[in-house]
């Protein structure tokens, strides 16, 4: 729970960082690599695994019940192609898969956003107007 909480943390500074009116394209980049990354190295069985046991304790403290595989649901006929649907056996493998898949999704937004041809020309154009050499990275 602790290494998850750091990233959340690390995801809110990056957030408040981006909204800062003097941020520059440069930080801008930096703070999302730095985010993404620190949100892959979630994408781990052992980060998930004292997650997920961290939640089952939190739930048995507040008499809440363990976590339950959602019921199986069919697609209607006239959309079934005959393929069997993805079924789990237990709860905590298909937490597993949703929680791997949140992952894979918040570091591919980030990248999506900021891992792009026109930050780059900015960032570059940026450095230039600031008075730094073009071919200098921060």
């Amino acid at each position: 729970m602790h290494h998850s909480m750091s990233s959340i943390e690390q995801a809110e500074i990056a957030n408040t960082a981006l909204q800062n009116i003097q941020l520059t394209a440069a930080k801008a980049k930096s703070h999302s690599v730095r985010t993404a990354e620190i949100i892959a190295t979630m994408r781990s069985a052992t980060v998930f695994n004292r997650l997920y046991d961290k939640c089952v304790e939190q739930a048995d403290q507040w008499g809440i019940s363990e976590p339950t595989l959602p019921r199986i649901r069919r697609p209607p006929r006239r959309l079934d192609d005959g393929a069997n649907t993805a079924s789990f056996d237990d709860p905590r493998d298909y937490f597993r898969k949703n929680f791997f898949e949140l992952v894979d999704c918040a570091v591919a937004a980030i990248n999506s956003r900021f891992n792009t041809p026109g930050l780059d020309v900015a960032c570059a154009v940026e450095r230039l107007l600031l008075g730094r050499s073009w071919w200098k990275s921060d």
